[in-house]
């Protein structure tokens, strides 16, 4: 993993205000577009009042993912700066994909002090510390963290903190789900 390409430090308003400009939370996924990422569990978060969701990378799913989720804004695949830009500025990543056993893309978003919310299952259940640094949900459902609190404090009276860590910069907690 690099410690420096994917850093809390490359977090950028620019692009927050560009891809939530009422200041929506972002919920983010980065990956390969293909069916067996299930993708379409990201769905009922596209309807969510005060979310936005925003889907980085390409692949054969792509236009029917388009055509599912007009909401949603589709940026393709990044690399660089601009991966690590788009990582970092995300409010919450989900992965929705229950047959990871690396889960590099989870990898990355922890990295970038991201809080994942991911498949209890594979590669995640040794990456993501539930209720800390992310959430677990069940395999089939993982964009039900979007209803959860109704997606990061919407209702901070039934919210719990989950943190965001780095090495770098320690635990703060900046992201609530219910």
């Amino acid at each position: 993993m690099d410690g420096d390409r994917f850093s809390p430090e490359h977090r950028s308003q620019a692009l927050r205000r560009e891809l939530a400009p009422g200041g929506e939370l972002l919920v983010g996924y980065v990956g390969r577009l293909a069916a067996e990422k299930h993708l379409e569990l990201l769905e009922p978060v596209t309807l969510l009042p005060g979310v936005r969701v925003v889907i980085v990378g390409d692949g054969p799913a792509r236009k029917a993912l388009e055509h599912r989720m007009p909401q949603a804004t589709f940026r393709g695949e990044l690399r660089g700066a601009d991966l690590s830009a788009a990582y970092a500025s995300l409010d919450l990543f989900v992965h929705t994909g229950a047959n990871e056993t690396f889960c590099q893309s989870v990898q990355e978003a922890l990295a970038a002090g991201v809080p994942a919310v991911a498949p209890a299952a594979g590669g995640p259940l040794d990456l993501v510390k539930d209720g800390q640094t992310g959430l677990l949900v069940r395999p089939d459902d993982p964009a039900r963290a979007g209803h959860r609190g109704e997606c990061a404090g919407r209702r901070p009276d039934q919210a719990r903190p989950v943190r965001r860590r780095h090495p770098r910069v320690g635990a703060a907690p900046d992201l609530v789900v219910g």
